[in-house]
């Protein structure tokens, strides 16, 4: 305890870059994002307000959403979108509240005609993002 006493002044830079990287990495894991969009939800802490589907969307059954389901097993897993969009192509569990320019995008991509997922989307979404 002594020692710590004498050096503290080691504690606290080691602190101060030790917490940032623990949340970027929990929110990496807990979201399934890329460690640069970690960094990014770690950055705008605050500023991000997402509007998720309320009934039956989880981010562990979103996880579970593949390439190659139909949409009656991602409805079972997920519940109705919030809304619909380019022909029922685009099922989106999250939508950004109001103006929100960070918020987290959850989009299933159907593909057309065939009524089965092509792909899944699910990153943070920021003024920059397409």
């Amino acid at each position: 305890m002594n020692a710590l006493k004498k050096n503290w002044y080691f504690v606290v830079p080691a602190v101060l870059i030790l917490v940032p990287l623990l949340m970027t990495g929990y929110i990496s894991m807990k979201y399934n994002y890329s460690m640069a969009d970690a960094w990014m939800v770690f950055k705008t802490s605050g500023k991000a307000e997402t509007k998720f589907q309320q009934i039956k969307f989880s981010e562990s059954a979103f996880k579970k959403i593949v390439p190659g389901m139909n949409g009656r097993q991602v409805y079972e897993l997920l519940g109705t979108p919030l809304e619909r969009h380019d022909e029922d192509t685009l099922w989106k569990y999250a939508l950004p509240v109001g103006a929100a320019e960070y918020y987290h995008e959850r989009t299933v991509v159907m593909q057309p005609g065939t009524g089965k997922v092509a792909g899944v989307i699910n990153r943070y979404h920021t003024p920059e993002s397409k």
